[in-house]
């Protein structure tokens, strides 16, 4: 079993460098309110998360901090036009329609945090 652990620490940490937020696959638009965070820190965060899973295949998504920013992300057709990305087809056309985009929150640290709508239909009391 020891001699397979580095060969699975490997294959873990490369599935996790893949699933970064390319560079310029985003644009930031910060407002003149945000504090503690420059936009170099901001993108270089990003770029360190997971955001995929938000990208449409023809449509920007705009992802909103509640720190003072937002994060639009180009479609995966953008981003894979100009070779950010290798296969658009993989994304969703589009969300559920029930479905709510997060608002996020970033740390001075980088951590980033989503808030999700709370369920109505949810039974806990």
């Amino acid at each position: 079993m020891k001699k397979f652990l580095p060969i699975i620490l490997v294959s873990l940490i490369s599935g996790f460098a893949f699933s970064q937020t390319a560079l310029h696959s985003f644009e930031s638009h910060l407002q003149p309110t945000v504090q503690g965070l420059t936009q170099s820190q901001i993108e270089l965060y990003i770029s360190k998360g997971n955001f995929e899973p938000y990208r449409l295949q023809d449509k920007r998504t705009t992802l909103t901090f509640d720190n003072g920013f937002e994060i639009i992300l180009l479609s995966a057709n953008e981003a894979e036009r100009i070779g950010l990305i290798s296969n658009a087809s993989s994304y969703q056309v589009d969300f559920p329609k029930t479905y709510k985009i997060p608002v996020f929150h970033m740390s001075p640290q980088g951590f980033v945090v989503a808030a999700y709508p709370a369920n109505p239909k949810s039974k806990k009391k």
